[in-house]
């Protein structure tokens, strides 16, 4: 597609960075490095560019409503972009130091969340929303993301505790 376009042009892929982004996020990753490979301007530079905003609202999707055990994750995808940032055997690069310097805002704004009330309150609306959207459309949410089988389950818990009372 960029090679019909004139060489200065360059595609700007913004992935607005929420809770369900997490379990693949690596592969997204891997796509955009190989759309990075391929398409370069003549002095070698991306012609491909990431931008990572993270969702804020609805606050329910948000990264904020995750548990530390997405902590290993995020670090790794972080990793792969800090190595692919490196020059490549050509003296190219494929993610810049912008595009690594947004995910590195997205992880440490993640890992400064305090445990609260809040959280915990925004994680049974996800509860809610989820087991509605899967009432709703005949789907489940479960199959569709397995990685997220125990945090899925502790806010079903988080949900039943504050409705039993």
């Amino acid at each position: 597609f960029l090679d019909v376009l004139p060489q200065e042009t360059k595609l700007i892929f913004m992935c607005t960075f929420n809770a369900l982004s997490v379990p693949t996020f690596r592969a997204f990753l891997e796509d955009i490095a190989e759309l990075k490979r391929t398409y370069k301007t003549q002095g070698g530079d991306p012609r491909v560019i990431l931008d990572l905003p993270y969702l804020r609202n609805p606050s329910y999707l948000s990264l904020s409503i995750l548990t530390k055990e997405f902590e290993a994750t995020l670090d790794s995808d972080f990793a792969y972009m800090v190595q692919l940032s490196q020059p490549q055997a050509d003296g190219s690069y494929l993610f810049t130091e912008h595009e690594v310097a947004k995910m590195e805002r997205v992880i440490n704004w993640f890992k400064s969340l305090p445990e609260t009330k809040t959280r915990n309150n925004e994680r049974r609306a996800f509860y809610t929303y989820i087991k509605e959207n899967d009432r709703r459309r005949g789907v489940s949410f479960a199959a569709t993301f397995p990685t997220f089988a125990n945090f899925y389950k502790e806010c079903e818990e988080l949900y039943h505790e504050k409705t039993d009372r």
